[in-house]
């Protein structure tokens, strides 16, 4: 009888605990809203709400939890998007097609298909996702001075890497041979047109709208893939983002990755065989 009392207690005690558990997850999870600035059809907003629950799943698969809820701004008029970028400090002359502030992201939809509405998703939310790591507030983030020691190779390979994995997980893609094609792209992309992980914000701006977002983003893939996969994965890309007023971008990345920005460009490059 007293083996019984035990095994009946330890049961229990097992259940309280997953239920603790449970409840951790759930308060850990965090909350979203989808707001539209137009009419759409239910089957666009279905794909914006699976798409934003396969990345809250793989982000906390990664270990980072949102915290609170975000909204999730549609838009069925390129004006009105513009519009609401410019009010919160944005200017031309590019746009783009999703902009991220603290705690929402804003969805051009007239400029995507159907299929592309996962990979914009996921791309926004783990910017996101950067700005609560960074403890950066407020809906205008564009003159915060945190904004200042950040790297684009990094702010946006980093939503990039995450995209794939989680387009990965949703059965739409593949990381590892996405990766593999863009690194051929990236050895093709002529000379005037190429980036690498030492350049400003005001040098990569410059270069988009002088040979378009796409090389670009392509090329910022491709660098932080190989610093991902032979440089710590996603623990280092938390301590980066995580890395208290660093005075700069380089001193940001040297202090998560151990190398210098320039470091790490000269090894990407020999990679590469530029």
């Amino acid at each position: 009888m007293r083996r019984i009392r035990w095994v009946l207690l330890a049961f229990n005690l097992a259940l309280i605990a997953a239920a603790a558990q449970l409840a951790s997850a759930q308060q850990s999870q965090a909350q979203f809203e989808v707001i539209r600035s137009g009419q759409f059809p239910e089957r666009v907003i279905r794909s914006v709400t699976d798409a934003t629950a396969a990345s809250l799943r793989y982000l906390a698969a990664i270990e980072i939890s949102l915290q609170g809820t975000f909204r999730i701004v549609l838009y069925d008029s390129a004006d009105s998007f513009k519009n609401a970028l410019v009010e919160r400090g944005l200017r031309g002359p590019w746009w783009p097609i999703g902009q991220p502030f603290p705690g929402s992201f804003h969805l051009d939809m007239t400029r995507m298909r159907e299929t592309d509405i996962p990979w914009f998703v996921s791309h926004e939310l783990f910017h996101v996702a950067q700005f609560q790591l960074l403890g950066i507030t407020g809906e205008t983030h564009v003159n915060h001075p945190r904004n200042r020691a950040l790297s684009p190779f990094m702010m946006e390979g980093t939503a990039e890497v995450f995209k794939l994995k989680t387009l990965e997980q949703m059965g739409i893609t593949r990381y590892s041979a996405e990766a593999r094609r863009l690194i051929g792209v990236a050895r093709t992309i002529q000379t005037d047109c190429r980036t690498d992980p030492t350049v400003s914000y005001t040098r990569w701006y410059d270069l988009i709208n002088r040979c378009g977002s796409r090389p670009i983003y392509d090329q910022a893939v491709v660098m932080f893939a190989y610093l991902f996969d032979n440089h710590g994965g996603w623990p280092k890309v938390i301590q980066y983002l995580s890395v208290d007023n660093p005075p700069d971008a380089n001193a940001r990345f040297a202090t998560a990755y151990g190398m210098t920005l320039e470091a790490f460009a000269g090894e990407f490059s020999a990679f590469l065989g530029r």
